[in-house]
């Protein structure tokens, strides 16, 4: 944990400060199959299987869940889904039918982690090969994003976000369009406050 606190303090001070600054307790796992997880009821507690993969993998399941506890924080004050009964969306990540709350955690959480791997496929002290899969699987993450915000977009429209959910879309928008572009933000912020 140490080691990929370190990797995310490299390729992101802010993103490493809000970790510690939200993540409060590790739950180490070892359950083929799960890689991390965390719950609305369990603020600032993530449960990672900390054995599944390599250091990449392991920095970017700790800023994963920290994100959620982000949003998390935000929805016991606000709410984004303007429906009791949510509707179900396509979920890229998932590629199943999702809750609108999902999708959207899913394009919040997954935007932090395009971020990185961009941020780190910039980084010298991996290898050439190395920084060229975090390039091809930052793409495929801002497929996946665009998708998501497509539908999120549509349910905008159709009246199931809030004033708050659409400008969380909105913000979330600018900020694909700004990885797209290859801006970094500097900052560890998509959101509404």
């Amino acid at each position: 944990l140490a080691r990929g606190l370190a990797l995310l303090r490299r390729a992101w001070p802010e993103a490493e400060e809000e970790v510690r600054r939200r993540t409060w307790l590790i739950v180490p796992l070892v359950e083929p199959g799960t890689v991390s997880y965390s719950h609305l009821a369990r603020p600032g507690i993530s449960y990672l299987n900390v054995f599944r993969g390599s250091l990449v993998d392991l920095a970017d399941d700790l800023l994963h869940e920290t994100a959620h506890h982000r949003l998390h924080a935000w929805q016991e004050t606000i709410r984004f889904s303007s429906l009791d009964e949510e509707r179900r969306y396509f979920s890229p990540w998932r590629r199943a039918q999702r809750p609108l709350n999902g999708i959207l955690h899913g394009t919040y959480t997954f935007l932090f982690r395009t971020e990185l791997l961009l941020r780190l496929s910039r980084d010298a002290a991996l290898s050439s090969a190395r920084r060229r899969r975090l390039r091809r699987e930052a793409a495929i993450e801002m497929r996946h994003c665009r998708m998501a915000l497509a539908d999120l977009t549509r349910a905008g429209r159709g009246g199931e976000l809030t004033g708050h959910g659409r400008e969380l879309l909105r913000s979330m928008a600018r900020r694909l369009r700004s990885l797209r572009a290859g801006r970094l933000s500097g900052r560890f912020e998509i959101g509404i406050f």
